[in-house]
């Protein structure tokens, strides 16, 4: 089977799905109400055989204007379309919609089928060949072969199918690479087998056993077995037509709107920014907040219009605009939507998604209504990949932009996206690896460093009796939206560079030592002083701040600074000693265990000259400091 998708499309009761039959010998009206109404309601699949062994998919579409909703279902991912008109009718209103519906999906290629031709004279004819010309010039059938057909007679029909094989087979070949995707147009339950869903592979490949996620909702499933217009396969890509068995959902799991796609792959996205296109035959301006119906894949959702600011957009008009939807919708950049009035029941403008995740743009999000400049947009639509991946990576500033979300963000295959990221790599693109890959600009990854080098050195000069600042204090300090992998990919630059110095939590400048402030000096002094008159029985903190009129807590800061300088040292909690005093009694007890098997708290009390609570605390002081051992309740040397 070629992977090559045609829709039928036309006017109700211009014989689409006639012609369909006369070229494949399958009527796709299966419902009964279609065979007693005579028109097509739901969506219809068969493959067409070109010839030479070769096999492409139709879609045969309604042509009603009720039914518009499910046309742009079937429209979504066709690679030409077969534009139907009757010879005797010539171009009718759903014609056109049709036209306008392909054109904004970005359907490239096709031509025209004058069918009931056996109705019509020669001049009636030729009437609605001249229709069919004016209809389509400055459109993408512009030129396209009009070939005149009867399904009653045969009039025609080979040379529709040669003309349709010539087509299929000068279309590029789609490749399997990149996200798979495929919008879910049918559910059902099949006796024996459970849940199969049918829809058009407009991304991507998938290949039996494989997972596949259901979004919205992200519920998983297996892949038990592929078909492709009744024939079994390993896979399918891009452009078949594909009936999935499903192994892990119930039919009420999955339905018309949803979308399968590769496990992980897709964020779904309530808003996106667009190149909003209006068509001339809009007949009034599309204002600000106007609510619309969004098609895209076989979903259709309500979205309110954003027009960043313009009050409205004129027929014709092409704007940069932002939709909020009423719902979750998976999108990828190059997504086409087609967009339509509720209340005239009429298609009135299109839309190419150019970001389908702006909140991932931290230089330009913002709640909803906040009016922001498109010139962003403007600037991203006319980019070349290699620059819009700077532009998007740039726009994330200190917050990275998660690999995994660009690749949804590029309007290339994600292969391509990496391709594009190993090259940007070696210039302005800085990747950091973490819970999710990012990618930060170079410029910003240097200025954070920079900015933390001013922070380490602010923190010094308002606090230098302090070692150092913290790593959780320099995240309060202007990098709490920082993710950790990059705030530590940029401290250990600066540490491996010997730009500044880690101690355990602190971060200090090179060379860095702490030391007393003007203000501070005075009350040092007087507090050293303090505990080395006190000896062997120093003052307690809430002495010396009793003494001095001070507050507990900066007494305690400053017999901390003391004790970074070696110049005090901290016994217990509450207990500082000079280092001289710490000294003269380690003397006094090694010289005593010199002669002495071991020494309890008693006897180093008389040893000390002083209080059981002064004993106790230097007794365990040295254990820690292992220059005794504790043996029930007495120490001995330490050898």
């Amino acid at each position: 089977m070629t992977a090559v998708l045609m829709g039928a499309a036309g006017h109700i009761d211009h014989g689409k799905t006639s012609l369909i039959r006369a070229l494949t010998g399958v009527d796709l009206d299966r419902l009964e109400e279609e065979k007693r109404r005579g028109i097509t309601i739901e969506l219809g699949f068969v493959a067409l055989d070109l010839g030479d062994g070769e096999r492409i998919g139709v879609v045969d579409v309604p042509g009603h204007e009720r039914f518009v909703k499910t046309m742009v279902a079937g429209a979504q991912g066709i690679d030409m379309v077969l534009l139907v008109v009757a010879a005797d009718e010539g171009v009718m209103p759903q014609t056109v919609e049709h036209l306008d519906i392909c054109r904004l999906l970005g359907v490239r290629k096709g031509l025209v089928a004058l069918t009931k031709s056996d109705k019509a004279d020669e001049e009636t004819r030729l009437l609605a060949v001249e229709e069919v010309r004016e209809l389509t010039n400055g459109t993408f059938l512009e030129g396209a072969p009009i070939v005149p057909c009867s399904a009653v007679t045969g009039e025609g029909i080979e040379a529709l199918r040669k003309t349709i094989a010539e087509m299929a087979r000068s279309l590029p070949r789609r490749s399997g690479h990149g996200i798979f995707r495929l919008p879910v147009d049918r559910s059902f339950s099949v006796k024996g087998f459970g849940t199969v869903v049918t829809g058009s592979v407009i991304g991507g490949s998938v290949r039996k056993g494989e997972e596949v996620e259901i979004v919205p909702g992200g519920r998983r499933a297996t892949v038990r077995e592929l078909e492709v217009h009744g024939e079994k396969v390993e896979s399918a890509a891009a452009g078949h037509r594909l009936a999935i068995n499903l192994a892990g959902v119930e039919r009420g799991g999955v339905g018309r709107g949803m979308w399968l796609v590769r496990p992980g792959s897709m964020i779904p996205s309530r808003t996106a920014d667009v190149r909003l296109e209006t068509l001339r035959a809009l007949g009034g301006p599309l204002r600000h907040g106007t609510e619309l119906i969004a098609h895209a894949g076989t979903a259709h959702i309500l979205v309110e219009i954003d027009l960043f600011g313009e009050r409205a957009m004129n027929p014709g008009e092409v704007m940069m605009a932002r939709l909020h939807f009423k719902g979750p919708l998976a999108l990828l950049a190059g997504d086409r939507l087609v967009l339509r009035s509720f209340a005239r029941k009429a298609t009135i403008a299109g839309a190419e998604v150019l970001d389908p995740l702006p909140g991932e743009r931290v230089a330009h999000r913002g709640r909803k209504g906040k009016r922001e400049s498109p010139e962003f947009l403007r600037k991203l639509d006319s980019a070349k990949p290699p620059q819009r991946l700077e532009m998007l990576v740039a726009a994330s500033k200190r917050a990275g932009a998660i690999t995994g979300r660009l690749k949804q963000r590029m309007p290339v295959n994600p292969e391509e996206t990496s391709a594009i990221i190993e090259a940007a790599e070696k210039n302005r693109i800085l990747k950091v690896g973490g819970r999710e890959e990012l990618l930060l600009a170079r410029g910003v990854f240097d200025s954070i460093g920079r900015e933390i080098i001013e922070q380490v050195k602010a923190h010094h000069d308002s606090h230098p009796m302090e070692g150092g600042l913290s790593r959780g204090a320099l995240r309060s300090r202007g990098f709490r939206r920082v993710p950790e992998a990059i705030l530590a990919a940029a401290l250990d630059g600066l540490i491996k560079s010997k730009l500044i110095e880690s101690d355990g939590d602190l971060l200090r400048m090179k060379g860095h030592k702490a030391r007393e402030g003007d203000a501070e000096r005075q009350d040092v002094a007087s507090i050293e002083k303090a505990i080395m008159d006190g000896g062997f029985s120093p003052p307690a903190p809430s002495q010396i701040a009793q003494s001095l009129g001070k507050d507990k807590k900066d007494v305690m800061r400053l017999l901390k600074f003391l004790t970074e300088q070696g110049r005090a040292r901290r016994v217990s909690e509450d207990l500082f000693y000079h280092p001289r005093s710490i000294d003269e009694i380690k003397k006094l007890l090694e010289s005593y265990l010199a002669s002495h098997e071991s020494i309890g708290p008693v006897d180093f009390k008389e040893l000390t000259g002083t209080t059981r609570k002064f004993a106790i605390a230097l007794l365990e002081y040295f254990d820690r400091e292992r220059v005794t051992i504790r043996v029930g309740d007495k120490r001995i040397l330490r050898m």
